[in-house]
């Protein structure tokens, strides 16, 4: 088991009280060390002990244990693992020829938090564990979806992560008189004002996210994002491609004395998307003593999360809530609705559009029919309707 200085150790990359406490929960045996994965590729893990990174391989009934419950070992995850015995080197499948000895990942330890999202397929993929913060970077150069940045506040929130949205690139806008709409723009979507006295998602509101406009290579980046760079703290970059999350990591890294660097590539100039520099999730040491994960772009983001999930990600809209008229109210045309009032219209048609999707998660197959159906029905409605108005006139 792991002694006082190799605890000590691993504080580096991100141990808590917590994690001790779900490590002594497993009872590890006298030769499992406690480390933490930071790497995972198709042939093998790569776990950290605070000093130096190991190569590693997990026991077939470790694997088979959790692909029976569909989830996989991420990055972010601790686990119990064997050094290596004499002579046992890892199968150098890759041909980069570089053959280490291997350690023998025997248990994981259970998330405390996971990053999850429902792939096409229908199952949940967990994207990163174990993460205190989450830094949502959106490129401020592109046109702001408040939508989309609803989902990626969601998925911070529904991992008990602090958000943090990093608005990046912001040397392309130091010219332009604009320079600071992306950040109004997001302040005014997720003020909240008490009922009838301001403009729904006017910025005289209350914004509970932090948001933060940089240049993701600029030395101003350590000053902006000092509150969070805190020793022993776990943050992830998640955002979509070409949002500039490797040029950002790279600083990070860099300031922090890491000497790894991730490749950076350029957005297509026809519709600004970015290409996918970085292929699989990795951690570093970043500046301030925090870890960082950083993860590739995703161009689709569907959550995982029932409906009534979405109470802790859209908290506002539970709070305000409460004032409401009716109990059952919907937040749509019911009089006396205090969440109508309070938010910005995109803020409550997030909800109202996430909301939906939640649902159609929880039906079987019958029910996503007779929904399908339903609407159907009032979309024929509809243009019955619009028929027969455009013949009056």
């Amino acid at each position: 088991m792991n002694t006082f200085d190799t605890l000590s150790a691993l504080r580096t990359i991100g141990l808590t009280p917590r994690v001790v406490q779900a490590c002594l929960a497993l009872a590890p045996q006298a030769d499992e060390q406690l480390l933490r994965v930071v790497a995972v590729s198709r042939h093998q893990l790569l776990l950290h002990d605070g000093v130096q990174q190991r190569a590693a391989w997990a026991w077939p009934s470790l694997m088979a244990s959790l692909q029976a419950a569909r989830d996989q070992l991420v990055v972010g995850d601790w686990v119990l693992a064997l050094p290596p015995a004499v002579g046992d080197v890892s199968v150098d499948r890759t041909g980069a020829g570089a053959e280490q000895p291997a350690w023998q990942v025997t248990r994981r330890l259970p998330p405390l938090n996971a990053m999850t999202r429902r792939v096409p397929a229908g199952h949940r993929q967990r994207l990163v564990s174990h993460v205190d913060v989450a830094l949502l970077v959106l490129a401020a150069d592109r046109p702001m979806s408040l939508r989309w940045a609803d989902r990626w506040l969601a998925l911070a929130r529904l991992a008990h992560a602090s958000p943090v949205v990093v608005l990046t690139k912001a040397d392309l806008l130091a010219r332009s008189p604009m320079a600071l709409s992306p950040v109004a723009a997001l302040e005014r979507h997720w003020s909240v004002s008490a009922p009838g006295s301001v403009t729904p998602g006017s910025s005289d509101g209350n914004c509970p996210v932090p948001i933060r406009l940089l240049d993701g290579r600029g030395p101003e980046v350590l000053e902006q994002l000092s509150p969070w760079l805190k020793p022993g703290l776990t943050l992830a970059l998640v955002g979509p491609s070409g949002a500039g999350k490797s040029t950002l990591a790279n600083t990070l890294t860099a300031l922090g004395g890491d000497p790894a660097q991730l490749p950076v590539g350029e957005v297509r100039a026809s519709d600004g998307e970015g290409r996918h520099t970085s292929t699989g999730r990795a951690l570093f040491r970043c500046a301030g003593g925090a870890c960082l994960i950083d993860t590739p772009g995703l161009r689709s983001l569907q959550l995982d999360a029932a409906a009534a999930d979405l109470e802790q990600a859209f908290d506002d809209v539970q709070t305000l809530a409460s004032a409401c008229q009716f109990r059952n109210c919907r937040h749509g045309s019911e009089p006396g609705c205090a969440v109508r009032e309070s938010l910005a219209p995109s803020r409550l048609g997030s909800w109202h559009k996430l909301h939906r999707e939640a649902q159609r998660q929880e039906m079987d197959w019958l029910g996503r029919r007779a929904l399908l159906a339903e609407w159907k029905l009032r979309s024929k409605s509809a243009r019955r309707r619009q028929r027969a108005e455009a013949s009056a006139d």
